[in-house]
């Protein structure tokens, strides 16, 4: 499985897209830093691009921390 995390309107063929925004393409509308939906090494790929750094440092380290536990092992984060 491949995420899509704070996708808002860019719909990218292949991935589950997660988001708070309601548009047609959300597979979950969900803060992007609880992946509660998905299991512990369930993703492969991890794409998020101008989201991260919306957390401040406190709530970084617990961000990646989350994304981290649904990666597995050898999988790929991408910002």
């Amino acid at each position: 499985m491949k995420l899509h995390l704070g996708c808002w309107h860019r719909n990218i063929p292949g991935f589950v897209h997660v988001d708070l925004c309601d548009m047609e393409h959300i597979d979950y509308k969900s803060n992007i830093d609880d992946l509660s939906m998905f299991g512990d090494e369930s993703v492969s790929l991890i794409y998020s691009s101008h989201s991260f750094e919306y957390f401040n440092r406190k709530k970084a380290a617990g961000v990646l921390k989350e994304w981290g536990r649904v990666l597995k092992s050898g999988g790929v984060l991408r910002l």
